[in-house]
């Protein structure tokens, strides 16, 4: 199937529609935390990825998948996502790159109490993305698309989009820190709560592009 993705650029590499029999995705999380194929609801096809967080403030659920990155530089990842409840406080991408002398952690993050786009910078910090206020669709049942592009030639952000808003983060840098392993990706999508209660989200039609 061609990838369903909103933001339709570079070449795909790597596409995950959650249709298998089998997660092929590594999992973790906090406290009682579950993750899951679900034909509960999907934005395609009949599967999606239900991550489910402990029950405590603070607690997570995450997927996540090593994958050897094509010849080029700008890497973009794409996904759609639903949150059935206002009440989580982060939804996350990490794209950790591999150089084979050093890594970068771009690290973006969606702050639901202050409906604020984040970026963690080059000393490690959570800092909110210039201009990056975005109320998320409404209806808890709607499906975000958010697609994210990053330059590991650079050293920099590229662009964040969400929905119908794009942000420019050409001039943010990531955290960087020394690192002997060979050149990869390490890709990361994760769901915190905020509250003492368990929280779900969904997450499809995942695709990993060589952007030009």
């Amino acid at each position: 199937m061609i990838p369903l993705i909103l933001y339709q650029s570079g070449h795909v590499f790597l596409h995950d529609e959650f249709e298998g029999a089998v997660l092929n995705w590594t999992t973790a999380g906090g406290g009682t935390w579950s993750v899951a194929l679900t034909t509960a609801r999907s934005y395609a096809g009949g599967n999606s990825v239900l991550l489910t967080t402990g029950a405590t403030a603070g607690h997570t659920a995450q997927i996540s998948k090593r994958v050897g990155f094509p010849e080029g530089t700008k890497i973009g990842v794409s996904l759609h996502f639903s949150i059935p409840t206002k009440w989580f406080r982060y939804f996350e991408i990490e794209i950790i790159l591999y150089d084979g002398t050093n890594y970068y952690d771009f690290h973006v993050r969606y702050d639901s109490l202050n409906y604020k786009w984040q970026y963690y910078n080059s000393a490690g910090s959570v800092v909110d993305i210039p201009s990056g206020a975005q109320l998320l669709y409404p209806d808890p049942d709607s499906w975000q698309h958010m697609k994210v592009i990053v330059d590991l030639a650079t050293g920099k952000y590229q662009d964040l989009f969400v929905n119908e808003q794009s942000f420019d983060l050409r001039a943010l840098a990531p955290y960087k820190s020394a690192s002997a392993f060979g050149p990869h990706a390490l890709i990361t999508v994760r769901g915190a709560t905020d509250v003492t209660a368990a929280r779900e989200f969904y997450i499809d039609q995942v695709t990993l592009t060589k952007e030009d």
